[in-house]
Protein backbone atom coordinates (compact mmCIF):
# COMPACT_ATOMS: atom_id res chain seq x y z
CA UNK A 1 0.00 0.00 0.00
CA UNK A 2 1.36 3.40 -0.77
CA UNK A 3 0.60 7.10 0.53
CA UNK A 4 0.90 10.17 -2.34
CA UNK A 5 1.17 13.37 -1.07
CA UNK A 6 0.00 14.92 -4.32
CA UNK A 7 2.52 17.78 -3.79
CA UNK A 8 4.37 15.61 -6.86
CA UNK A 9 2.19 16.83 -9.39
CA UNK A 10 2.92 18.97 -11.29
CA UNK A 11 1.07 21.85 -12.71
CA UNK A 12 1.43 20.56 -15.99
CA UNK A 13 -0.05 17.21 -15.25
CA UNK A 14 -2.49 18.83 -13.44
CA UNK A 15 -4.28 20.63 -16.32
CA UNK A 16 -3.43 17.09 -18.16
CA UNK A 17 -5.74 14.88 -15.81
CA UNK A 18 -8.13 17.84 -16.34
CA UNK A 19 -8.76 17.52 -19.55
CA UNK A 20 -8.81 13.42 -19.73
CA UNK A 21 -11.12 13.69 -16.36
CA UNK A 22 -13.77 15.86 -18.34
CA UNK A 23 -13.65 14.06 -21.37
CA UNK A 24 -14.23 10.64 -19.38
CA UNK A 25 -16.45 11.58 -17.86
CA UNK A 26 -18.60 13.34 -20.56
CA UNK A 27 -18.25 9.67 -22.35
CA UNK A 28 -18.83 7.93 -19.00
CA UNK A 29 -21.91 9.80 -18.89
CA UNK A 30 -23.48 10.40 -22.16
CA UNK A 31 -21.50 9.80 -25.02
CA UNK A 32 -20.44 6.10 -24.72
CA UNK A 33 -24.43 5.54 -23.96
CA UNK A 34 -25.20 6.89 -26.94
CA UNK A 35 -23.76 3.51 -28.85
CA UNK A 36 -25.20 1.37 -26.71
CA UNK A 37 -28.06 -0.04 -28.44
CA UNK A 38 -30.55 -2.92 -28.51
CA UNK A 39 -29.90 -5.87 -31.31
CA UNK A 40 -32.71 -8.00 -33.00
CA UNK A 41 -32.53 -10.11 -29.84
CA UNK A 42 -32.51 -7.47 -27.46
CA UNK A 43 -28.93 -8.14 -26.02
CA UNK A 44 -26.29 -5.22 -25.81
CA UNK A 45 -24.71 -4.56 -28.96
CA UNK A 46 -21.67 -6.53 -29.94
CA UNK A 47 -19.18 -3.74 -29.97
CA UNK A 48 -19.97 -2.30 -26.45
CA UNK A 49 -19.71 -6.28 -25.63
CA UNK A 50 -16.55 -6.62 -27.05
CA UNK A 51 -14.94 -3.64 -25.89
CA UNK A 52 -14.70 -5.39 -22.49
CA UNK A 53 -13.93 -9.20 -23.36
CA UNK A 54 -10.71 -8.96 -21.62
CA UNK A 55 -12.92 -9.57 -18.33
CA UNK A 56 -13.38 -13.28 -18.91
CA UNK A 57 -12.91 -14.04 -15.59
CA UNK A 58 -13.87 -11.77 -12.24
CA UNK A 59 -13.77 -12.61 -8.53
CA UNK A 60 -13.94 -16.26 -8.28
CA UNK A 61 -12.98 -15.99 -4.62
CA UNK A 62 -16.43 -16.97 -2.74
CA UNK A 63 -15.49 -13.94 -0.72
CA UNK A 64 -15.36 -11.69 -3.55
CA UNK A 65 -18.56 -9.65 -2.49
CA UNK A 66 -16.69 -8.57 0.60
CA UNK A 67 -13.24 -7.96 -1.01
CA UNK A 68 -14.65 -5.30 -3.70
CA UNK A 69 -16.02 -3.36 -1.12
CA UNK A 70 -12.53 -2.49 0.49
CA UNK A 71 -11.53 0.79 0.36
CA UNK A 72 -9.00 0.76 -2.43
CA UNK A 73 -8.19 4.29 -2.81
CA UNK A 74 -9.16 7.06 0.12
CA UNK A 75 -8.84 10.14 1.75
CA UNK A 76 -10.01 11.01 5.48
CA UNK A 77 -13.79 11.53 4.45
CA UNK A 78 -14.32 9.45 0.98
CA UNK A 79 -13.34 6.34 -0.29
CA UNK A 80 -13.37 4.22 -3.58
CA UNK A 81 -13.93 0.44 -3.58
CA UNK A 82 -12.49 -1.83 -5.81
CA UNK A 83 -15.83 -1.28 -7.92
CA UNK A 84 -15.83 1.90 -7.83
CA UNK A 85 -12.29 2.16 -9.20
CA UNK A 86 -13.61 -0.64 -12.11
CA UNK A 87 -15.89 2.03 -12.89
CA UNK A 88 -13.55 5.17 -13.02
CA UNK A 89 -11.03 2.45 -15.04
CA UNK A 90 -13.24 1.59 -17.58
CA UNK A 91 -14.28 5.42 -18.39
CA UNK A 92 -10.88 6.20 -18.78
CA UNK A 93 -10.20 3.30 -21.04
CA UNK A 94 -13.51 4.01 -22.92
CA UNK A 95 -12.71 7.37 -23.55
CA UNK A 96 -9.38 6.55 -25.11
CA UNK A 97 -10.37 3.96 -27.17
CA UNK A 98 -13.42 6.60 -28.54
CA UNK A 99 -10.40 9.07 -29.00
CA UNK A 100 -8.12 6.22 -31.31
CA UNK A 101 -11.64 5.67 -33.39
CA UNK A 102 -12.59 9.57 -33.75
CA UNK A 103 -9.17 10.17 -35.19
CA UNK A 104 -8.57 7.22 -37.24
CA UNK A 105 -5.67 6.00 -35.07
CA UNK A 106 -7.22 2.46 -34.16
CA UNK A 107 -4.83 0.47 -36.95
CA UNK A 108 -1.84 2.33 -35.23
CA UNK A 109 -2.44 2.27 -31.80
CA UNK A 110 -3.41 -1.00 -31.15
CA UNK A 111 -5.15 -2.60 -28.16
CA UNK A 112 -6.99 -6.25 -28.49
CA UNK A 113 -9.95 -6.21 -26.86
CA UNK A 114 -9.84 -10.00 -26.65
CA UNK A 115 -6.72 -10.12 -24.44
CA UNK A 116 -6.15 -9.10 -20.87
CA UNK A 117 -4.72 -5.38 -20.57
CA UNK A 118 -2.37 -6.82 -17.78
CA UNK A 119 -1.00 -8.98 -20.95
CA UNK A 120 -0.37 -6.68 -23.60
CA UNK A 121 2.66 -4.26 -23.94
CA UNK A 122 1.90 -0.51 -24.07
CA UNK A 123 2.72 1.53 -26.76
CA UNK A 124 2.41 4.94 -25.78
CA UNK A 125 5.15 4.09 -22.88
CA UNK A 126 8.66 3.63 -22.35
CA UNK A 127 7.57 0.31 -20.98
CA UNK A 128 4.92 -1.62 -18.94
CA UNK A 129 1.61 -2.74 -20.13
CA UNK A 130 -1.62 -1.31 -21.16
CA UNK A 131 -3.05 -1.71 -17.67
CA UNK A 132 -0.35 -0.10 -16.03
CA UNK A 133 -0.54 2.62 -18.44
CA UNK A 134 -4.67 3.37 -17.78
CA UNK A 135 -4.32 2.62 -14.08
CA UNK A 136 -1.55 5.71 -14.02
CA UNK A 137 -4.43 7.68 -16.01
CA UNK A 138 -6.94 6.70 -14.18
CA UNK A 139 -4.79 7.17 -10.27
CA UNK A 140 -4.08 10.19 -11.77
CA UNK A 141 -7.95 11.11 -12.04
CA UNK A 142 -8.76 10.09 -8.92
CA UNK A 143 -6.50 11.23 -6.98
CA UNK A 144 -7.38 14.70 -7.68
CA UNK A 145 -10.90 14.42 -7.79
CA UNK A 146 -10.51 13.25 -3.93
CA UNK A 147 -8.52 15.46 -2.98
CA UNK A 148 -10.62 18.36 -4.19
CA UNK A 149 -13.42 16.58 -2.75
CA UNK A 150 -11.69 16.74 0.80
CA UNK A 151 -10.56 20.55 0.39
CA UNK A 152 -14.06 21.55 -0.72
CA UNK A 153 -15.51 20.01 2.59
CA UNK A 154 -13.02 21.82 4.36
CA UNK A 155 -13.61 24.92 2.97
CA UNK A 156 -17.82 24.50 3.95
CA UNK A 157 -18.97 23.33 0.20
CA UNK A 158 -21.51 20.98 0.31
CA UNK A 159 -24.26 19.70 -2.28
CA UNK A 160 -27.73 21.55 -2.09
CA UNK A 161 -31.19 19.67 -2.24
CA UNK A 162 -30.78 21.05 -5.98
CA UNK A 163 -27.48 18.81 -6.73
CA UNK A 164 -28.73 15.76 -5.28
CA UNK A 165 -32.16 16.09 -7.29
CA UNK A 166 -29.94 16.63 -10.42
CA UNK A 167 -27.82 13.60 -9.64
CA UNK A 168 -30.81 11.30 -9.27
CA UNK A 169 -32.08 12.68 -12.85
CA UNK A 170 -28.92 11.88 -14.07
CA UNK A 171 -28.56 8.49 -12.41
CA UNK A 172 -32.27 7.52 -13.65
CA UNK A 173 -31.50 8.19 -17.08
CA UNK A 174 -29.35 4.93 -16.83
CA UNK A 175 -32.78 3.11 -16.93
CA UNK A 176 -33.59 5.14 -20.19
CA UNK A 177 -30.66 3.35 -21.48
CA UNK A 178 -30.81 0.46 -20.47
CA UNK A 179 -34.25 0.25 -21.67
CA UNK A 180 -33.33 1.49 -25.50
CA UNK A 181 -31.23 -1.03 -24.94
CA UNK A 182 -33.30 -3.97 -24.51
CA UNK A 183 -31.32 -5.32 -21.02
CA UNK A 184 -31.70 -4.52 -17.39
CA UNK A 185 -29.89 -1.90 -15.78
CA UNK A 186 -27.54 -4.00 -14.10
CA UNK A 187 -26.73 -5.76 -17.43
CA UNK A 188 -26.26 -2.20 -19.21
CA UNK A 189 -23.58 -0.04 -16.54
CA UNK A 190 -22.00 -4.09 -16.56
CA UNK A 191 -21.49 -4.18 -20.03
CA UNK A 192 -19.87 -0.38 -20.21
CA UNK A 193 -18.34 -0.69 -16.87
CA UNK A 194 -17.46 -3.83 -15.19
CA UNK A 195 -19.39 -6.60 -12.70
CA UNK A 196 -20.72 -4.87 -9.78
CA UNK A 197 -20.81 -1.37 -10.77
CA UNK A 198 -24.38 -0.32 -9.85
CA UNK A 199 -26.11 3.09 -9.41
CA UNK A 200 -24.54 3.68 -6.22
CA UNK A 201 -21.51 3.71 -7.59
CA UNK A 202 -22.75 6.29 -10.08
CA UNK A 203 -24.14 8.34 -7.15
CA UNK A 204 -21.09 8.00 -5.51
CA UNK A 205 -19.32 9.51 -8.76
CA UNK A 206 -21.57 12.06 -9.80
CA UNK A 207 -21.59 13.61 -5.70
CA UNK A 208 -17.67 13.49 -5.89
CA UNK A 209 -17.86 15.08 -9.37
CA UNK A 210 -20.20 17.76 -8.27
CA UNK A 211 -18.23 18.83 -4.98
CA UNK A 212 -15.33 18.74 -7.46
CA UNK A 213 -17.00 21.00 -9.57
CA UNK A 214 -18.14 23.56 -7.10
CA UNK A 215 -14.34 23.56 -5.40
CA UNK A 216 -12.78 24.75 -9.03
CA UNK A 217 -15.64 26.87 -10.19
CA UNK A 218 -15.29 28.78 -6.94
CA UNK A 219 -11.65 29.39 -7.40
CA UNK A 220 -12.92 30.45 -10.93
CA UNK A 221 -15.53 33.38 -9.54
CA UNK A 222 -12.49 34.29 -6.93
CA UNK A 223 -9.50 34.89 -9.71
CA UNK A 224 -8.86 38.26 -10.18
CA UNK A 225 -9.71 39.32 -14.32
CA UNK A 226 -10.34 42.71 -13.25
CA UNK A 227 -9.66 44.90 -16.43
CA UNK A 228 -6.56 46.54 -14.51
CA UNK A 229 -5.22 42.78 -14.07
CA UNK A 230 -6.27 42.04 -17.69
CA UNK A 231 -4.09 44.92 -19.06
CA UNK A 232 -1.07 44.49 -16.36
CA UNK A 233 -0.76 40.86 -17.97
CA UNK A 234 -1.29 42.29 -21.71
CA UNK A 235 1.55 45.27 -21.41
CA UNK A 236 4.09 42.72 -19.63
CA UNK A 237 4.31 40.67 -23.07
CA UNK A 238 1.76 42.25 -25.46
CA UNK A 239 2.71 39.55 -27.73
CA UNK A 240 2.04 36.26 -26.60
CA UNK A 241 -1.89 37.63 -27.13
CA UNK A 242 -1.42 39.70 -29.99
CA UNK A 243 -2.43 37.50 -32.94
CA UNK A 244 -2.21 38.70 -37.12
CA UNK A 245 -3.73 37.42 -39.78
CA UNK A 246 -2.32 36.54 -43.26
CA UNK A 247 -2.69 34.69 -46.91
CA UNK A 248 0.12 32.49 -47.63
CA UNK A 249 0.80 29.80 -50.43
CA UNK A 250 4.39 27.68 -50.05
CA UNK A 251 5.56 26.74 -53.87
CA UNK A 252 7.15 23.46 -53.87
CA UNK A 253 8.98 22.11 -56.61
CA UNK A 254 8.17 18.41 -54.72
CA UNK A 255 4.84 18.97 -55.96
CA UNK A 256 5.85 19.50 -59.17
CA UNK A 257 8.63 16.79 -59.74
CA UNK A 258 8.62 13.54 -60.41
CA UNK A 259 11.33 11.46 -59.08
CA UNK A 260 12.67 8.41 -61.16
CA UNK A 261 9.95 5.76 -61.10
CA UNK A 262 7.36 7.19 -59.39
CA UNK A 263 4.07 7.12 -61.93
CA UNK A 264 0.85 9.63 -61.57
CA UNK A 265 -2.93 9.32 -62.22
CA UNK A 266 -4.10 11.40 -65.06
CA UNK A 267 -4.12 14.68 -63.34
CA UNK A 268 -6.08 17.15 -66.17
CA UNK A 269 -3.55 19.90 -67.01
CA UNK A 270 -1.13 19.65 -63.88
CA UNK A 271 2.40 20.62 -65.07
CA UNK A 272 5.26 17.57 -63.49
CA UNK A 273 7.95 17.24 -64.45
CA UNK A 274 10.98 14.35 -63.95
CA UNK A 275 13.22 17.13 -64.54
CA UNK A 276 13.90 18.62 -60.56
CA UNK A 277 15.48 21.64 -62.37
CA UNK A 278 12.94 22.35 -64.24
CA UNK A 279 10.34 22.15 -61.54
CA UNK A 280 12.46 23.96 -59.34
CA UNK A 281 12.45 27.01 -62.13
CA UNK A 282 8.73 26.92 -62.70
CA UNK A 283 8.42 27.37 -58.74
CA UNK A 284 10.83 30.43 -58.88
CA UNK A 285 8.56 31.70 -61.26
CA UNK A 286 5.61 31.46 -59.96
CA UNK A 287 6.15 32.66 -57.05
CA UNK A 288 7.79 35.66 -58.17
CA UNK A 289 5.01 36.35 -60.92
CA UNK A 290 2.54 36.07 -57.80
CA UNK A 291 4.80 38.44 -55.93
CA UNK A 292 4.95 41.05 -58.62
CA UNK A 293 1.60 40.70 -59.15
CA UNK A 294 0.48 41.73 -55.48
CA UNK A 295 3.22 44.79 -55.41
CA UNK A 296 1.27 46.46 -58.67
CA UNK A 297 -1.99 46.61 -56.42
CA UNK A 298 -2.31 49.60 -54.96
CA UNK A 299 -5.09 48.25 -51.83
CA UNK A 300 -5.32 45.46 -49.71
CA UNK A 301 -9.06 44.80 -51.05
CA UNK A 302 -7.27 44.42 -54.33
CA UNK A 303 -4.46 41.95 -53.23
CA UNK A 304 -6.57 39.79 -51.62
CA UNK A 305 -8.92 39.69 -54.77
CA UNK A 306 -5.32 39.08 -56.88
CA UNK A 307 -4.56 36.40 -54.28
CA UNK A 308 -7.36 34.35 -54.30
CA UNK A 309 -8.41 34.18 -57.55
CA UNK A 310 -4.77 33.27 -58.41
CA UNK A 311 -4.95 30.34 -55.98
CA UNK A 312 -8.24 29.21 -57.54
CA UNK A 313 -6.37 29.05 -61.33
CA UNK A 314 -2.90 28.02 -59.97
CA UNK A 315 -4.84 24.71 -57.81
CA UNK A 316 -7.21 23.90 -60.20
CA UNK A 317 -4.67 24.75 -63.72
CA UNK A 318 -1.30 23.12 -62.07
CA UNK A 319 -3.03 20.93 -59.80
CA UNK A 320 -6.08 19.76 -61.76
CA UNK A 321 -8.26 20.12 -58.35
CA UNK A 322 -12.12 20.38 -59.08
CA UNK A 323 -13.98 23.68 -57.94
CA UNK A 324 -15.82 21.84 -55.43
CA UNK A 325 -12.14 20.52 -54.10
CA UNK A 326 -10.74 24.30 -54.39
CA UNK A 327 -13.70 25.57 -52.09
CA UNK A 328 -13.14 22.82 -49.81
CA UNK A 329 -9.19 23.68 -49.37
CA UNK A 330 -8.81 27.46 -49.74
CA UNK A 331 -9.89 28.80 -45.82
CA UNK A 332 -6.24 26.70 -45.43
CA UNK A 333 -4.23 29.35 -46.74
CA UNK A 334 -5.22 32.16 -44.54
CA UNK A 335 -4.36 31.75 -41.21
CA UNK A 336 -4.69 33.50 -37.91
CA UNK A 337 -1.09 33.46 -36.13
CA UNK A 338 0.82 34.29 -32.80
CA UNK A 339 4.05 35.23 -32.07
CA UNK A 340 7.09 32.67 -32.39
CA UNK A 341 10.61 34.09 -32.80
CA UNK A 342 11.68 30.43 -33.91
CA UNK A 343 9.33 31.44 -37.48
CA UNK A 344 10.90 34.63 -39.58
CA UNK A 345 7.65 34.82 -41.13
CA UNK A 346 5.71 35.71 -38.18
CA UNK A 347 8.97 37.95 -36.95
CA UNK A 348 8.25 39.83 -40.35
CA UNK A 349 4.10 39.99 -39.56
CA UNK A 350 4.95 41.14 -35.91
CA UNK A 351 7.34 43.94 -36.88
CA UNK A 352 6.34 47.27 -35.80
CA UNK A 353 6.51 48.61 -39.54
CA UNK A 354 4.94 45.89 -41.03
CA UNK A 355 1.10 46.85 -41.88
CA UNK A 356 -1.64 45.81 -43.64
CA UNK A 357 -1.43 45.21 -47.25
CA UNK A 358 2.68 44.15 -47.24
CA UNK A 359 3.77 41.58 -48.97
CA UNK A 360 6.97 39.20 -48.66
CA UNK A 361 8.56 36.03 -50.25
CA UNK A 362 10.10 33.61 -48.00
CA UNK A 363 12.45 30.84 -48.91
CA UNK A 364 11.88 27.65 -46.65
CA UNK A 365 15.23 27.92 -45.84
CA UNK A 366 15.23 31.83 -44.46
CA UNK A 367 11.65 31.08 -42.66
CA UNK A 368 12.52 28.60 -40.19
CA UNK A 369 15.18 26.80 -38.27
CA UNK A 370 16.21 23.90 -39.41
CA UNK A 371 17.44 20.45 -38.06
CA UNK A 372 20.97 19.07 -38.81
CA UNK A 373 20.75 16.51 -41.49
CA UNK A 374 18.19 19.07 -43.43
CA UNK A 375 19.08 18.97 -47.39
CA UNK A 376 19.18 22.84 -47.24
CA UNK A 377 19.66 23.01 -50.87
CA UNK A 378 16.58 22.08 -51.18
CA UNK A 379 14.81 23.94 -48.90
CA UNK A 380 16.53 26.92 -50.46
CA UNK A 381 14.09 26.25 -53.45
CA UNK A 382 11.17 26.36 -51.61
CA UNK A 383 9.26 29.45 -51.48
CA UNK A 384 6.24 31.01 -50.15
CA UNK A 385 4.25 34.05 -50.79
CA UNK A 386 3.07 35.43 -47.77
CA UNK A 387 0.12 38.58 -48.09
CA UNK A 388 -0.61 40.27 -44.24
CA UNK A 389 -4.35 41.39 -44.82
CA UNK A 390 -4.49 42.21 -40.33
CA UNK A 391 -1.51 43.50 -38.99
CA UNK A 392 -0.25 42.05 -35.62
CA UNK A 393 -1.92 43.37 -32.63
CA UNK A 394 -5.35 42.79 -30.52
CA UNK A 395 -8.28 40.76 -32.28
CA UNK A 396 -11.11 42.61 -31.01
CA UNK A 397 -13.46 40.21 -32.59
CA UNK A 398 -15.71 38.89 -29.74
CA UNK A 399 -15.06 35.51 -28.74
CA UNK A 400 -17.72 34.28 -27.08
CA UNK A 401 -21.47 35.39 -27.82
CA UNK A 402 -25.05 34.30 -26.16
CA UNK A 403 -27.07 33.49 -29.36
CA UNK A 404 -30.86 32.96 -30.39
CA UNK A 405 -31.46 30.72 -33.04
CA UNK A 406 -35.03 29.05 -35.19
CA UNK A 407 -33.61 26.47 -37.14
CA UNK A 408 -36.20 25.60 -40.30
CA UNK A 409 -34.93 21.95 -41.17
CA UNK A 410 -34.09 21.58 -45.30
CA UNK A 411 -36.46 18.06 -44.58
CA UNK A 412 -39.26 20.06 -43.33
CA UNK A 413 -39.53 23.12 -45.62
CA UNK A 414 -38.80 23.34 -49.91
CA UNK A 415 -37.66 27.08 -49.63
CA UNK A 416 -37.26 30.31 -47.43
CA UNK A 417 -40.83 31.95 -47.69
CA UNK A 418 -42.05 30.89 -43.61
CA UNK A 419 -38.55 31.63 -42.55
CA UNK A 420 -38.95 35.16 -44.06
CA UNK A 421 -42.50 35.74 -43.10
CA UNK A 422 -40.88 34.75 -39.64
CA UNK A 423 -38.00 37.13 -39.74
CA UNK A 424 -40.41 40.11 -41.05
CA UNK A 425 -42.32 39.38 -37.28
CA UNK A 426 -39.35 39.67 -35.58
CA UNK A 427 -38.22 42.69 -37.45
CA UNK A 428 -41.41 44.33 -35.90
CA UNK A 429 -40.73 43.84 -32.60
CA UNK A 430 -36.96 44.30 -32.88
CA UNK A 431 -35.80 46.49 -29.84
CA UNK A 432 -38.88 46.36 -28.04
CA UNK A 433 -39.85 44.55 -24.89
CA UNK A 434 -41.95 42.09 -27.15
CA UNK A 435 -38.99 40.76 -28.99
CA UNK A 436 -37.87 38.35 -26.93
CA UNK A 437 -41.60 36.60 -26.23
CA UNK A 438 -41.95 36.66 -29.97
CA UNK A 439 -38.58 34.85 -30.47
CA UNK A 440 -39.29 32.28 -28.05
CA UNK A 441 -42.72 31.96 -29.12
CA UNK A 442 -41.44 31.21 -32.84
CA UNK A 443 -38.73 29.24 -31.42
CA UNK A 444 -41.63 26.84 -30.10
CA UNK A 445 -43.59 27.02 -33.32
CA UNK A 446 -41.04 26.46 -35.34
CA UNK A 447 -37.39 25.23 -34.52
CA UNK A 448 -36.21 22.03 -35.30
CA UNK A 449 -33.12 21.81 -32.92
CA UNK A 450 -35.09 20.41 -29.68
CA UNK A 451 -31.98 20.66 -27.96
CA UNK A 452 -32.98 24.75 -26.77
CA UNK A 453 -36.10 24.92 -29.12
CA UNK A 454 -38.14 25.34 -25.68
CA UNK A 455 -35.34 27.56 -24.18
CA UNK A 456 -35.97 30.50 -26.69
CA UNK A 457 -33.86 29.16 -29.01
CA UNK A 458 -30.72 30.28 -26.59
CA UNK A 459 -27.15 29.01 -26.96
CA UNK A 460 -25.08 30.18 -23.95
CA UNK A 461 -21.58 30.99 -24.39
CA UNK A 462 -21.45 30.00 -27.60
CA UNK A 463 -16.97 30.19 -28.61
CA UNK A 464 -15.92 30.65 -32.46
CA UNK A 465 -15.67 27.26 -34.49
CA UNK A 466 -18.34 25.51 -32.19
CA UNK A 467 -21.04 25.66 -35.09
CA UNK A 468 -21.11 24.87 -38.58
CA UNK A 469 -19.36 27.26 -41.23
CA UNK A 470 -21.81 29.08 -42.21
CA UNK A 471 -23.45 29.65 -39.42
CA UNK A 472 -19.93 30.49 -37.23
CA UNK A 473 -19.39 32.90 -39.55
CA UNK A 474 -22.44 34.83 -39.62
CA UNK A 475 -22.16 35.22 -35.49
CA UNK A 476 -18.30 35.40 -35.57
CA UNK A 477 -17.40 36.17 -38.79
CA UNK A 478 -16.92 40.15 -37.75
CA UNK A 479 -19.78 41.33 -39.64
CA UNK A 480 -23.01 41.10 -36.78
CA UNK A 481 -22.38 42.24 -33.27
CA UNK A 482 -24.84 42.35 -30.65
CA UNK A 483 -28.11 42.98 -31.29
CA UNK A 484 -28.41 42.18 -34.66
CA UNK A 485 -30.66 40.18 -36.19
CA UNK A 486 -30.63 37.84 -39.49
CA UNK A 487 -31.07 34.57 -41.73
CA UNK A 488 -28.47 32.33 -42.80
CA UNK A 489 -28.38 28.80 -44.73
CA UNK A 490 -26.33 25.84 -43.60
CA UNK A 491 -26.37 22.95 -46.37
CA UNK A 492 -26.26 21.01 -43.02
CA UNK A 493 -29.42 21.85 -41.61
CA UNK A 494 -31.36 24.37 -43.46
CA UNK A 495 -32.41 28.02 -42.87
CA UNK A 496 -31.37 29.78 -39.36
CA UNK A 497 -32.95 32.52 -38.04
CA UNK A 498 -30.27 34.15 -35.99
CA UNK A 499 -30.15 36.52 -33.33
CA UNK A 500 -27.05 37.76 -31.13
CA UNK A 501 -28.10 38.47 -27.68
CA UNK A 502 -25.06 39.39 -25.64
CA UNK A 503 -21.49 39.95 -27.44
CA UNK A 504 -18.53 38.34 -24.86
CA UNK A 505 -15.27 39.82 -24.43
CA UNK A 506 -12.90 40.34 -27.18
CA UNK A 507 -10.43 37.26 -28.17
CA UNK A 508 -7.24 38.65 -26.54
CA UNK A 509 -8.86 39.43 -23.57
CA UNK A 510 -10.54 36.03 -23.78
CA UNK A 511 -7.34 34.63 -23.99
CA UNK A 512 -5.82 36.64 -20.54
CA UNK A 513 -9.24 36.06 -18.99
CA UNK A 514 -9.20 32.00 -19.79
CA UNK A 515 -5.15 32.27 -18.44
CA UNK A 516 -5.70 33.48 -15.23
CA UNK A 517 -9.38 31.43 -14.68
CA UNK A 518 -7.22 28.06 -15.64
CA UNK A 519 -4.04 29.00 -13.25
CA UNK A 520 -6.79 29.78 -10.50
CA UNK A 521 -7.93 26.50 -10.90
CA UNK A 522 -4.45 24.76 -11.74
CA UNK A 523 -3.66 26.46 -7.71
CA UNK A 524 -7.06 25.38 -6.61
CA UNK A 525 -6.10 21.75 -7.50
CA UNK A 526 -2.40 21.98 -6.28
CA UNK A 527 -3.58 23.08 -2.93
CA UNK A 528 -5.63 20.69 -2.34
CA UNK A 529 -3.08 18.30 -3.41
CA UNK A 530 -0.67 19.90 -0.90
CA UNK A 531 -2.98 19.19 2.14
CA UNK A 532 -4.60 16.02 1.65
CA UNK A 533 -3.39 12.76 1.25
CA UNK A 534 -4.56 9.90 -0.83
CA UNK A 535 -4.26 6.66 -0.21
CA UNK A 536 -3.71 3.85 -2.97
CA UNK A 537 -3.72 -0.20 -2.26
CA UNK A 538 -2.35 -0.53 -5.90
CA UNK A 539 -1.78 -4.34 -5.09
CA UNK A 540 -5.56 -4.74 -4.23
CA UNK A 541 -6.17 -3.06 -7.54
CA UNK A 542 -4.43 -5.17 -9.70
CA UNK A 543 -5.39 -8.26 -7.66
CA UNK A 544 -9.05 -7.92 -7.80
CA UNK A 545 -10.09 -5.23 -10.54
CA UNK A 546 -12.33 -5.94 -13.06
CA UNK A 547 -10.31 -5.13 -16.39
Amino acid sequence: MKKTNNTALTTAKLRASSMLLAASMLIGGMTMLNGCRKNEDNTVTEKTETVHEQSASFLSDPNAEEIIQIPAVKTENYSLSVTDMTYYFRTVYNSYVSMLESYGLSDYIVIDPSKSLKEQECTMASEGTWYDFFLAMTLSEVEKLLACAEQAKASGIALTEEDHSQIEAAVAKFDEYADDAGVTTEEYLEALYGKKVTADTLRKHFELQQLYQKYISLAEQLADTSDGTVERIYAADPKQYDTTEYISFTFDFNDLYLEEGEQTDETGDAFLTKDRDEAVKKSREDAGNLKADLDRADTLEERQKIFEDFLKDYLTDEFGLTDAAYEAQKDSFIKTATYTKDDETLVWAFDEHTKAGDVKMFTEKEAHEHKEGDDESALADIYTVVLITREAGRDESMATADVRHILFSKDEYEDDTKVREALEELEAVLGTDRFISKFEELAKEYSADTANKNNGGLMENCRKGMFVKAFDEWVFGGKNAEGDLGMTYTEEYGWHIVYIDKAGLPEWKYSIVSEIRENAVSSAIETAAEKNTVTVDEELLKKEMDV
